[in-house]
């Protein structure tokens, strides 16, 4: 009899939903973490694991991730081109989970009925798309508040394995935050890449200037500056303008009037454009 309780058990369990959902996230999982060792393109890494998102919860049909930049919702990334519509609904009614998920910090998910009491102009603009019930989740890195990870359903009651997506959503905002930092990096090597060459612009301009006119490095580059500050015009774009002015001018005699007069005159063809 014992036996026999333990065999009905163990078909029990092989046949449990959640069983079979908590599978279906370990695979997930694993999928996820292969992108860790090869983060490049942020926005290709999020479109990969919210595809494996609507892989994995149950009556998902797409999925998208909202961020907040300078106080303004974007979509930055969606599986399905009808995400972009249903966000956008939320964007112009200023009202809807993704924007409530992102701005109390908390879990929003809605059966179409509760969506359509608590979202009326959203609800109305989103009669299109054929989204019917959202599962929104937070997304932050540390104390910052990012944006929300947003997923969909043509169902009317899309969601109710919110366990699995829980736990889903944890995984994928874990990524995120790896995702983000990779991000920032990105944006600082760009800004230490422009600074170089910003550099570079500067240094031939105060070379030129210290050869022709004779004069010190020092003092090249105090009379940049001081051309700079007179004419309220950033130090790399006036170099740069005195450079562009100088590769087009006729080298020979002459060259320390012709630099004089570029140097007193570049700030004009920078406010011009060139």
């Amino acid at each position: 009899m014992l036996e026999k309780h333990c065999e009905d058990d163990a078909r029990h369990m092989a046949r449990s939903p959640s069983d079979a959902a908590l599978t279906s996230v370990a695979e997930v999982v694993g999928k996820m973490t292969s992108f860790l060792e090869s983060i490049g393109d942020v926005d290709a890494t999020l479109e990969q694991m919210c595809d494996n998102l609507v892989d994995a919860v149950p009556g998902a049909d797409a999925a998208g991730v909202t961020v907040i930049r300078r106080g303004r919702p974007v979509t930055i990334v969606v599986t399905d081109g009808c995400v972009r519509a249903v966000d956008r609904a939320q964007y112009d009614a200023d009202e809807g989970p993704c924007l409530e998920a992102a701005a109390t910090r908390t879990p929003v998910r809605v059966t179409s009925g509760v969506a359509a009491q608590r979202y009326p102009e959203f609800w109305t603009r989103n009669a299109d798309t054929g989204m019917r019930s959202f599962l929104s989740t937070p997304v932050s890195v540390g104390d910052e508040r990012y944006g929300a990870l947003n997923l969909y359903s043509r169902s009317d009651h899309g969601f109710e394995h919110a366990d699995t997506s829980t736990i889903c959503v944890t995984v994928v905002e874990s990524l995120l935050a790896i995702a983000r930092r990779a991000d920032d990096a990105q944006r600082q090597v760009d800004g230490l890449r422009a600074a170089l060459e910003s550099r570079a612009v500067i240094d031939q301009c105060k070379g030129i200037v210290m050869v022709v006119l004779d004069i010190t490095d020092d003092q090249a580059f105090a009379l940049i500056r001081w051309r700079s500050q007179e004419t309220n015009t950033p130090v790399r774009l006036l170099c740069r303008q005195i450079l562009a002015d100088l590769s087009a001018e006729p080298l020979g005699e002459g060259l320390e009037s012709t630099v004089g007069t570029v140097l007193m005159t570049a700030h004009t063809r920078v406010a011009a454009g060139g």
